[in-house]
């Protein structure tokens, strides 16, 4: 195989004229450097053609040319085919003559590649170990362990030990080894030393040794330490030991908080003074701590169980100390403004049904029960304060003077089939025909059939027609701007009189005897409940501006001010009257009792009798009189008698009687 640079690639120059290389001429290369080195070799060390053969030699180059030729030739040799023993040789040949064979090789006779037949020292010489031969055979040897005498090492070969030298190759009898608790350092190299383990010889091994306390009465006590370590105490004061005898028992301070009181002497509390639950002797402050406020006040105990006292029982905003106590209900005879709290004396009867009500009062009362089965008819008035006084409308608009009729019963009111709208177009002869007619449901100034005296007229804003939802039987309510009104055009003159043309004094839309002017007759199976206005005429006096006008509220039966009185009573549907069902003159239907209850006492109530008793309220029907001669006894307690007279029973008086 040929071998050449890119810089000196000298097979070129073995190539004929004709080839493209263009060598001709004389042919001169040195391969003598790295950048033109080159050569030839078999790449197969057994091929044949390497081998020198029985003539001793090898051809390496065949050179034909017509001039002279001049080379000088290295070659490499293995001696009898040994790669690891090579020889190398340079040939000259100057043209005419060759040159000396210069071989390369070691020439030093004592090295153990010593080549008798090199030339020139190459520096490959080997020499000997030393101490060994070529064959790395000690030159002295006297033991025969292979270690040569000179570099043998004396120390300890055993591996057991401390003191081992892995390097040594005769034992010197210096060997020491680990008893008890000792143990080798670990070095191998000699210098390995015996390690004590047991630095306070006490027989325990270092590492069976346990570091602990030792003192039984400290916290950190290790029943099983085998060597002191420091010990922890108590202060003696709050101080406790956790009780463990392991070595990890702890000191307990059982004074959490620090302040020199032992836990289990602590007592918490409320330790600020104006606290309501302030505890003197608490050693520890809670966070509970109430307070007093408003009304609030506190108990006064200092032991904890101080607690905040209401002060306000009936949470009305004033303070017990403050309240006063009377009735609070308006309606009540008593009523007292200034009252803060109910007390019960609340009194509905003393005062008399109408006292403490406004000087206008409307006023629901029952008319008739079961006229309809089932139904209660109620009529409505209002009650004037003159006289006088004259009734000219009834009316509802915006919301302060509305008009507003409902009843909890569905349909609202009962409204018969040949029924009016106002009671002044009511005919009672109509009664004959349909009984049930004499309960329909109407409205009217002051009359409950047609009278000649009054007829009554109505008119309303778009929408608030309330006769349509009346007949349909619901619930009525006119509350805007537009209103609706029903009202009476008068045919007399006011105030009443006796001159030409005045209403009489019994006109029904004036107030006259009994003081009041129908307004309503309402047919329900439910409760009823309104408002309505009022226009008056107040005594009769009749002029621009002098309409006096009133708001009415109203809630089941009664008597009800109005709306713009401040006075006592809104109503008298308190209904006082006697509630002892056994009295004579019980009242079912009294809410409030009231001290005129007579009570039931049998006896003979004719005054004439003889058995008469004064104070009998119920007449037993038992009476006795006398007759003929006859007299009575004279008492009046119902114990009187019959006193005969005719002792003799001759039909002569015993005062008549003749002896003789």
């Amino acid at each position: 195989t040929i071998e050449q640079t890119v810089s000196m690639p000298w097979s070129d120059n073995f190539i004929l004229q004709s080839m493209s290389s263009g060598n001709y001429g004389p042919v001169d290369f040195s391969l003598e450097d790295a950048d033109s080195e080159g050569g030839w070799h078999l790449d197969d060390l057994t091929a044949s053609n390497g081998y020198a053969g029985d003539d001793n030699r090898a051809i390496v180059m065949q050179v034909t040319s017509p001039g002279t030729i001049v080379w000088t030739l290295n070659a490499e040799i293995y001696i009898h085919g040994d790669p690891n023993n090579v020889v190398l040789m340079s040939q000259t040949f100057d043209g005419t003559s060759m040159g000396p064979v210069l071989i390369e090789g070691c020439t030093n006779s004592e090295a153990c590649n010593y080549y008798d037949l090199a030339t020139v020292d190459n520096g490959s010489c080997e020499l000997p170990t030393t101490y060994y031969d070529c064959d790395d055979v000690c030159l002295l040897d006297v033991d025969g362990d292979g270690v040569c005498n000179e570099l043998e090492i004396y120390n300890c070969t055993q591996a057991l030990a401390c003191n081992y030298d892995s390097s040594a190759t005769e034992d010197d009898a210096s060997c020491v080894f680990a008893e008890g608790c000792e143990t080798c350092s670990g070095a191998s190299d000699g210098s390995g030393t015996v390690v004590d383990n047991d630095s306070d010889d006490d027989g325990v091994c270092n590492a069976d040794e346990v570091v602990g306390c030792m003192d039984s009465i400290a916290c950190n006590f290790m029943a099983l330490a085998t060597d002191s370590a420091t010990c922890i105490y108590t202060d003696g004061i709050c101080e406790s030991c956790s009780g463990a005898t392991d070595g990890t028992g702890t000191i307990v301070d059982n004074d959490s908080d620090d302040d020199e009181v032992c836990d289990l002497d602590e007592i918490a509390g409320c330790q600020d003074a104006l606290a309501c639950n302030f505890m003197s002797s608490a050693t520890d402050a809670t966070s509970d701590c109430s307070y007093a406020t408003g009304c609030e006040f506190c108990s006064g105990e200092l032991d904890g169980t101080g607690l905040v006292m209401d002060g306000d029982a009936d949470d009305d905003g004033v303070c017990d100390e403050d309240e006063v106590a009377g009735c609070q209900d308006s309606t009540a005879c008593n009523y007292n403004a200034l009252a803060t709290d109910e007390d019960g004396s609340c009194d509905y009867c003393s005062c008399g049904s109408m006292t403490g009500l406004s000087p206008y009062t409307m006023t629901v009362e029952e008319y008739a029960e079961d006229g309809i089965p089932g139904h209660t008819t109620f009529r409505m008035y209002i009650d004037m304060d003159h006289p006088n006084d004259y009734l000219s409308a009834v009316y509802g608009e915006n919301t302060d003077m509305a008009f507003a009729l409902s009843s909890t019963s569905t349909p609202n009111w009962y409204n018969n089939s040949l029924g009016v709208d106002f009671g002044s177009e009511l005919n009672p002869l109509f009664f004959a025909v349909d009984s049930d007619l004499e309960y329909d449901s109407w409205f009217t100034i002051g009359v409950d059939q047609i009278n000649a005296d009054v007829d009554v007229d109505f008119t309303a804003g778009t929408g608030n027609d309330f006769r349509i939802p009346f007949n349909a039987g619901e619930d009525i309510l006119v509350n805007d701007p537009y209103g609706a009104t029903f009202y009476t055009i008068r045919t007399c003159d006011l105030p009443p009189g006796t001159g030409a043309g005045s209403c009489d004094e019994d006109h029904p839309a004036i107030g006259g005897a009994d003081g009041r002017v129908l307004i309503a007759q309402m047919t329900t199976t439910g409760e009823i409940s309104g408002e309505l206005s009022v226009q008056i005429l107040q005594n009769g006096v009749y002029g621009a501006g002098v309409y006096h006008a009133l708001h009415f509220a109203f809630s089941g039966e009664g008597s009800f001010s109005s709306a713009d009185w401040s006075g006592a009573l809104s109503s008298n549907y308190q209904d006082c009257g006697c509630m002892d069902n056994t009295a004579v003159n019980y009242d079912g239907d009294a809410l409030y009792p009231e001290d005129s209850c007579i009570p039931t006492i049998l006896g003979c109530m004719d005054s004439s009798a003889c058995n008469y008793m004064s104070a009998a309220t119920v007449d037993d029907g038992e009476c006795v009189s006398a007759t003929d001669c006859e007299t009575c006894s004279g008492e009046t307690d119902g114990t009187g008698t019959i006193v005969d007279n005719d002792s003799d029973d001759d039909g002569v008086c015993d005062a008549d009687e003749v002896v003789g």
